[in-house]
């Protein structure tokens, strides 16, 4: 039964469309809420008959809070997105009973100013995205420790827990998903102000892998759309990697699941993450996750369990990884298998929903 005295406000309502899309889907899942409210997006896109686009116009966004608030008894505001909430600041304090925001990454990493900083106040619950983003955000903004909550991330698309059989529709893409190729895969935007990531310490450290072990059958998928998609073509072919390193940014969720399915390991080495879905993906699939040290990768991935902390994202420590997964094999098949494990036991949608509820 939905909540008719609450709305959810979310950025996106696909859950495609990154990993805040993700949580809002999540939220929606675990709230049932009267209505949801997607900044983005259409109204007839949707299944779910209580969502409503806006087609981002956030004068839209407004009218439809305004509108639910004076004329359906709406009471309690849920956003997705810290940056989004400031909305609420227009609507009138007697329509305002209960104010819960969801804070990501870097708008929860610095000291709030502003608008944002009005939002905070207003707010009754602030719900961090892991232990991490909450020990950043209360070290900068520690007037607000007694509202705020942490809700570790949880669940994947139902896609990823349902084993793909269907075969794919690229040629490029069946060729590496044949069971011939042994490959390492990364899994992520691809834009320049979050290069971060790591991706190009992960290519530089396939050309210093080569160097050393010119016999490796050990390759490197990178899947991700971005616009440093030219920049990470041009570090590839300058280091004369087009046979070891191939980069698709056209691949769909069903062909994402079996490229998952068909890796040796997931390898994500990002040093500013504030979360990092793609583990999970990794994880129910079986497989096996390495990503850094003082991240959140430390509460989804135990070290030498289901997967590898690195103490950074250097060449040469990627190196290193990469040859102990060409030499060890059977090593991280255990990790995957461990991780699945974990999964199911910490990482499943309603883990999430149980977890939520109670942080508000």
């Amino acid at each position: 039964m939905s909540n008719s005295r609450s709305i959810l406000f979310v950025v996106h309502f696909e859950g495609n469309k990154g990993g805040i899309a993700r949580v809002g889907r999540l939220m929606y899942e675990s709230l049932q809420p009267y209505r949801v409210i997607s900044l983005f997006g259409q109204t007839e896109d949707f299944e779910e008959k209580e969502a409503l686009g806006c087609q981002g116009s956030v004068l839209k966004f407004l009218a439809y809070m305004f509108y639910f608030g004076l004329f359906h008894g709406v009471r309690n505001w849920y956003f997705d997105h810290l940056g989004k909430a400031s909305i609420i600041l227009l609507l009138p304090a007697y329509l305002r009973r209960k104010l819960v925001v969801f804070l990501h990454d870097e708008e929860a990493w610095t000291k709030v100013r502003g608008r944002n900083l009005w939002v905070l106040r207003q707010a009754n619950r602030l719900i961090c995205n892991s232990q991490f983003t909450y020990d950043r955000f209360i070290t900068r903004n520690f007037a607000f420790i007694e509202k705020t909550r942490v809700c570790l991330l949880a669940g994947v698309p139902p896609l990823f827990e349902t084993t793909s059989t269907d075969p794919v529709t690229t040629a490029s893409h069946a060729d590496w998903l044949s069971g011939d190729q042994r490959f390492c895969l990364f899994v992520s935007r691809l834009w320049s102000k979050h290069r971060y990531k790591g991706y190009l310490e992960l290519v530089d450290a396939f050309a210093l892998f080569k160097s050393q072990r010119p016999d490796t059958r050990l390759k490197l998928v990178i899947i991700g759309r971005g616009d440093d998609e030219p920049f990470l073509r041009n570090r590839i072919e300058e280091l004369n990697l087009q046979d070891e390193v191939v980069h698709f940014n056209d691949v769909d969720d069903p062909t994402l699941v079996q490229f998952y399915q068909a890796c040796e390991a997931l390898v994500f080495p990002s040093s500013r993450e504030g979360f990092g879905f793609v583990f999970l993906e990794a994880m129910v699939v079986g497989k096996a996750c390495i990503g850094l040290e003082n991240q959140p990768a430390e509460e989804i991935i135990q070290h030498e369990k289901t997967g590898l902390l690195l103490p950074d994202n250097s060449p040469h420590t990627l190196t290193t990884v990469l040859f102990d997964i060409e030499l060890a094999p059977e090593k991280y098949q255990q990790y995957g298998a461990a991780g699945k494990k974990r999964y199911q036991e910490r990482f499943t949608n309603e883990h999430f929903r149980h977890r939520f509820l109670a942080a508000i």
